[in-house]
């Protein structure tokens, strides 16, 4: 597994004056989560994250999510 430089999505939403995110900061985040699960589950065979989380998502610096402890995922073949 490669060291990912940035914060969890959990501290992320911590550290947030309001305590929530923007409405378009959590589409921002939810789009790039969507595409990152689109294309683990158009793999062949299908990669599933078993254990998506705000505490194992990871934002960047340049604040693109990155699904983390790579772990946890496996593939429908067993």
């Amino acid at each position: 597994m490669d060291f990912i430089e940035g914060e969890t999505l959990e501290n992320h939403l911590n550290k947030a004056s309001q305590g929530y995110f923007s409405v378009q900061d959590a589409l921002d985040i939810g789009t790039q989560l969507c595409s990152v699960l689109d294309y683990l589950h158009t793999r062949n065979p299908p990669i599933i994250f078993r254990d998506l989380k705000p505490a194992n998502i990871m934002l960047t610096p340049g604040c693109s999510g990155r699904a983390e402890r790579a772990g946890y995922a496996h593939d429908r073949t067993g």
